[in-house]
């Protein structure tokens, strides 16, 4: 994965991180480069889906939905790819933070982790090869690379996945707390430096993109606060 690679993932997002969306714009960049950039780009997207493809994240995913296919494994590590270096990397080395992020801490159980379960980048997965038969009326071309067949990291029985994953079971709803409880479940410790770098990361793109007055509502509470600098 390449800093070229993160920057047209960057590029392609949108305000609202509608993946549809994304997905149509990135699609159009990649037609827009031609044949060769398409095939680079594939290759970078599938080595990023890869480095996603774990036992751990897989586990986190699967207990916070009740399940999860491979097939829904593959569109939930797409999700991640399409938002960002950042977002990718922290996925990668702390899952369970992650995924409690994306549910957020309101009231309403049941709406939270319902709304995680919106997290789908099947869309961004057909970026590259459309763009491939825009260019040449074919998709595209098997990868020299061959793909990870197995997940990385230690496999899991679903039994475990509660004592593996405590903080992510702790805020299941049905779980001692009902969707009508008025107590939110306590946030695991290093939630709050995960959200720090996702939003002074978010800031420094927002800068160089030239928007700076999202980059300075983004930047100016964590440049004023001595903890965000020590994260």
């Amino acid at each position: 994965m390449t800093p070229e690679f993160w920057q047209i993932i960057e590029k392609s997002m949108n305000e609202t991180g509608d993946r549809l969306l994304q997905a149509a714009t990135l699609t159009d960049m990649l037609a827009e480069s031609g044949v060769g950039s398409v095939l680079e780009f594939s290759r970078a997207f599938d080595a990023a889906m890869d480095h996603l493809f774990t036992w751990d994240l897989w586990g986190a995913v699967y207990l916070a939905m009740g399940g999860c296919s491979d097939d829904m494994f593959e569109y939930v590590r797409a999700w991640f790819v399409a938002d960002g270096e950042t977002s990718a990397m922290l996925t990668r080395s702390s899952p369970e933070l992650m995924i409690r992020a994306l549910v957020g801490d309101g009231v309403d159980l049941d709406a939270r982790w319902a709304k995680f379960r919106l997290h789908d980048g099947e869309h961004i997965l057909y970026a590259a090869g459309i763009a491939h038969e825009r260019l040449t009326g074919e998709w595209l071309p098997p990868s020299p690379r061959p793909r990870a067949s197995e997940p990385s990291g230690e496999p899991w029985e679903e039994d475990e996945l509660p004592v593996r994953f405590p903080a992510i079971d702790a805020a299941l709803p049905g779980n001692g707390m009902g969707s009508d409880d008025t107590t939110s479940p306590q946030a695991p410790a290093g939630l709050e430096n995960a959200a720090v770098l996702i939003q002074a990361s978010s800031g420094v793109r927002a800068f160089g993109d030239g928007d700076h007055a999202t980059a300075s509502e983004l930047l100016e509470p964590l440049i004023d606060d001595p903890a965000a600098w020590a994260v």
